[in-house]
């Protein structure tokens, strides 16, 4: 039994859990739209399997078609606050320390 399991965690990659957290939280993001005649935007936190921010808007957007919603905008749900200080100040991400 022990050589199964021996088996088993050797095929599974040793990863930190924080930087699986971290990989994951980097796509969730927040959908704001609006529905109907409500001035107030709705929101919606998801999980993107696109490649990029400009996928995931499209995808956003098709959902709003679908659901009947006008996209307003798309946010990521988590933000390093580092680098967007360092974008801000016009760094590149090698000056920024990780």
């Amino acid at each position: 039994m022990s050589t199964s399991s021996n088996a088993i965690s050797s095929e599974v990659p040793k990863v930190a859990p924080s930087e699986v957290l971290q990989k994951l939280l980097a796509r969730v993001y927040t959908l704001y739209y609006r529905k109907g005649n409500n001035p107030h935007s709705m929101t919606k936190n998801f999980y993107s399997s696109g490649k990029d921010l400009m996928e995931t808007v499209s995808i956003a957007k098709r959902h709003c078609e679908v659901i009947g919603g006008r996209f307003v905008r798309l946010e990521p749900l988590i933000s390093d606050l580092r680098k967007d200080e360092a974008a801000h100040m016009g760094q590149t991400d090698q000056g920024i320390e990780g």
